[in-house]
């Protein structure tokens, strides 16, 4: 499986090489996977729920080899005034792909966003 999703149109931060993008990703994904989902959100109310500064970005493409889970996406750093603006031409192309998103943390993350198409949902 390929990932052949690029984040066309943000503008990236460039990730720094001690980064493990698979580690980041889990680390995203287990918040959203197991704590209490926060609240729900139109794609429109999104900004508002978003403070000023760097987020991870990551492409929520997985396989599974054996019992274990890969993770196959991209994971991308951004400003939010670049994220919105990426978000938006996303939407406006229908080129939204299911995302997580999450302030920049270094062990665990306080808050994930999980953002695709058709939903938008923020778990703490």
């Amino acid at each position: 499986m390929k990932n052949h999703y690029q984040f066309k149109h943000l503008s990236k931060i460039e990730l720094p090489n001690d980064v493990d993008e698979a580690l980041i990703f889990f680390a995203m994904y287990e918040l959203s996977v197991k704590s209490t989902l926060f609240t729900s959100f139109t794609i429109d109310e999104f900004e508002k729920t978003l403070s000023n500064g760097q987020y991870y970005v990551a492409n929520k493409l997985m396989t599974h080899k054996g019992k274990n889970l890969i993770f196959k996406g991209k994971l991308v750093l951004a400003e939010k005034p670049e994220l919105i603006s990426f978000l938006k031409t996303a939407i406006a192309e229908n080129d939204l792909r299911p995302l997580l998103i999450s302030p920049l943390f270094r062990i665990r993350p306080k808050q994930v966003i999980f953002i695709s198409e058709d939903e938008c949902h923020s778990y703490l």
